[in-house]
């Protein structure tokens, strides 16, 4: 995923960030918080997933987490910016999907709920994700 600043035409590489300059296989899920300055974005190979944040101001990449989450597929950021969700998939067929929650206050994530169904998830991510228009 390459980030271009339209203003000076910088580019960021976005997976080349982590593991300083090892490039990552994916970028799973992302979204940009609503000052618009720091995207929220899952990573990794095959297999692994992990959360981070860059901040375009400052070309500052913070890896949140070293929990490996196995395939993020959604970051829903609350209103005030001042943290975010995300959707994780599981290996567990009786627990597939599971809500976590990052606060920038002190920096940590926890899980909210895990069972969630497929119709809950298809209303958060239809409701709270950016679409492409066409």
């Amino acid at each position: 995923m390459i980030i271009l600043s339209l203003s000076d035409g910088k580019q960021s590489v976005l997976n080349g960030l982590p593991s300083n300059g090892v490039f990552s296989e994916k970028i799973d899920s992302y979204n940009w918080s609503p000052d618009g300055n720091t995207i929220a974005f899952g990573f990794g190979d095959l297999g692994s997933s992990y959360i981070a944040l860059y901040n375009t101001e400052d070309s500052a990449f913070l890896s949140l987490s070293e929990q490996n989450f196995i395939l993020i597929t959604s970051v829903i950021w609350h209103k005030d910016g001042q943290g975010f969700d995300f959707l994780s998939n599981t290996d567990n067929a009786d627990n597939p999907v599971i809500i976590y929650r990052y606060t920038v206050k002190d920096n940590s994530i926890h899980k909210v709920t895990d069972h969630l169904t497929e119709q809950e998830q298809t209303s958060l991510t239809t409701e709270f994700l950016p679409v492409k228009v066409e």
